[in-house]
């Protein structure tokens, strides 16, 4: 009698020793925020090295990352909230006006219609990722197509700031996210992609991805923390998730400073290379 297939990655931690955990903790640290899908790579982790991780480690990985996006970007994040809950008391006077009379309002706003294309498309995408979508050859070619986005920002230097982003820009890179939940497909790649491609400022390209992130991010850990159950092994966990966190934040600030040089169309030759491996090589 064969065993049913899970739908998510359910491992038991004592099948995990720590080594594991900080190999695993490395490359969601890279690999979430580089250009290159960190859900690629763990699949990819899985299937070479064997590593099988817990339902509560790619939780606790999820609330770990969205406490890194935090810590950076920190003002951003609280001056969306500030002005956001400003124009709800607005409301009642102004009328819907209340959120577009600064670019900060309207920001609050496109990342909640963001999220809507996002939500959409990563339950559809979840209910998947255990069949087709995880095996190697599938990665590959997800990897390909993150490759040819990252390629297409090549000279690309976009005018357009916070006060220009406007209803289509927040639906095209939410559906980008979305679509980023298929293991290959960057979230950060596909995110920042788009929005340099609609002609987006590269620096504000890169600090609205990263704040659409967190309402994603959040709810998604939240609708698998629905599934925990008790049993795991608090020392891996924590190794994994702090070596995340620290790999994380040092990998965020060298995203930066590449996205501002220019540099971020070199992450396509590392996509496309391996993208090919896995399509050509993998059995």
């Amino acid at each position: 009698m064969k065993t049913p297939k899970k739908v998510l990655w359910v491992g038991r931690y004592d099948s995990m020793n720590l080594w594991q955990a900080v190999v695993l903790g490395i490359i969601q640290g890279i690999t979430e925020w580089l250009p290159v899908s960190s859900s690629g790579h763990l699949v990819l982790g899985k299937h070479f090295l064997g590593l099988e991780p817990s339902l509560a480690f790619d939780v606790f990985l999820h609330f770990g990352s969205a406490a890194v996006v935090l810590l950076i970007f920190r003002k951003e994040v609280i001056t969306v909230i500030t002005v956001f809950v400003n124009a709800l008391d607005d409301l009642p006077s102004v009328g819907i006006k209340a959120f577009t009379t600064t670019p900060e309002r309207r920001l609050g706003v496109l990342i909640i219609l963001a999220c809507i294309p996002t939500g959409i498309i990563g339950l559809i995408v979840s209910h998947y990722y255990e069949g087709v979508l995880s095996e190697p050859r599938t990665v590959g070619i997800a990897l390909l197509v993150t490759s040819v986005l990252l390629a297409m920002c090549r000279n690309r230097r976009g005018t357009r700031g916070t006060r220009d982003l406007n209803s289509l820009d927040a639906l095209v890179v939410g559906t980008l996210q979305g679509i980023a939940t298929i293991p290959g497909i960057s979230r950060s790649g596909s995110t920042i992609s788009g929005g340099i491609l609609r002609g987006i400022n590269r620096q504000v390209a890169v600090r609205y991805s990263f704040l659409l992130f967190l309402p994603a991010i959040l709810g998604s850990g939240l609708l698998k923390a629905r599934h925990l159950s008790g049993g795991e092994e608090l020392l891996p966990l924590t190794v994994g998730v702090i070596t995340a966190m620290v790999v994380g934040y040092f990998t965020i600030k060298a995203l930066l400073k590449v996205v501002e040089k220019g540099w971020f169309h070199y992450f396509a030759i590392y996509c496309g290379a391996l993208g090919l491996i896995l399509l050509f090589m993998v059995g």
